[in-house]
């Protein structure tokens, strides 16, 4: 069970899906018991259940029914939860496409009171505004598809456009340099190093840090791996499994340099990332 404010979420997870709705059913027979305990009530008209897994999984289940209090909990394949647009499958392709509706809708504010503010302004206005939007949830939505993502930078790029003044022939590296703006996919890298960061630290102490652990690195082996900052990452078999942050942070994390793993607090850790990956000089190398 996971509580955020006036949300309640209920999570079990089985390779069989009749399972999964076993415990449901019990579960929410306990929490239908629970409000009548309190004397609460539920809004089951606003309460949703999505069952996940891969697409040949999801095939295999029929017409599933659940009630709590002799209603019908309506069945959903996405659904808004804490910001985030989830679906079944977790290709989060719904969420992006929220997203960039949402960041093209603000375009629309950039542009038309662009000529009343300087370019310093423009800027400021773009990363209050916009960034946030594209940037929520990032380590989770980063394993989505290419194009997908691509259409989030394509927004970033019509901002330095507006914000510049820019015609269409200017090259977007030569903007992102003069702005001193990070293309979304690295700051998405940077972001998973920062969740690594905080995780390894304990800072905050939250779920995530249970799929981060450390690992004693023999002192035999002359690799590039700083001793006693490195994660153990899970074996895995699937490419599905590899998209998790179970794997991918620790992954990521072990490839980074020890100057990152050894800095004080998430602030110098931001300032060494950008100086080690030297990230206006890889803009400028990644166009060419």
């Amino acid at each position: 069970m996971s509580l955020d404010a006036d949300d309640t979420a209920l999570y079990c997870n089985s390779e069989s899906y009749l399972d999964i709705i076993l415990t449901l059913r019990i579960e929410l027979e306990t929490v239908h018991q629970w409000l009548l305990l309190n004397k609460l009530t539920l809004n089951v008209k606003k309460t949703k259940f999505m069952i996940y897994g891969s697409r040949q999984k999801l095939r295999q289940v029929n017409e599933l029914l659940l009630h709590i209090n002799g209603e019908e909990i309506e069945r959903v394949p996405v659904f808004k939860y804490l910001g985030m647009m989830l679906d079944s499958e977790l290709n989060f392709e719904a969420h992006i496409s929220y997203i960039y509706r949402k960041a093209c809708g603000k375009l629309t504010l950039l542009r038309k009171t662009r000529v009343c503010m300087n370019k310093q302004i423009a800027c400021q206005l773009y990363k209050s505004l916009i960034l946030p939007q594209l940037e929520y949830g990032d380590v989770v939505y980063m394993t989505a598809s290419k194009t997908s993502l691509n259409d989030l930078q394509k927004v970033q790029n019509i901002c330095c456009r507006i914000i510049l003044l820019a015609n269409r022939r200017t090259h977007i590296a030569d903007m992102h340099k003069q702005l001193q703006l990070i293309p979304l996919s690295d700051r998405r890298e940077l972001h998973l190093s920062q969740t690594c960061f905080k995780a390894i630290h304990n800072v905050p102490v939250n779920s995530l840090n249970k799929y981060f652990i450390n690992v004693e690195v023999d002192q035999r082996r002359t690799t590039r791996r700083c001793n006693k900052m490195n994660m153990k990452v899970p074996a895995v078999k699937s490419v599905k499994a590899r998209l998790g942050i179970s794997f991918r942070g620790p992954h990521h994390w072990n490839n980074l340099s020890n100057e990152l793993k050894i800095q004080e607090n998430i602030v110098a850790s931001e300032l060494c990332y950008t100086r080690t990956l030297n990230c206006y000089g890889i803009i400028i190398q990644r166009s060419h």
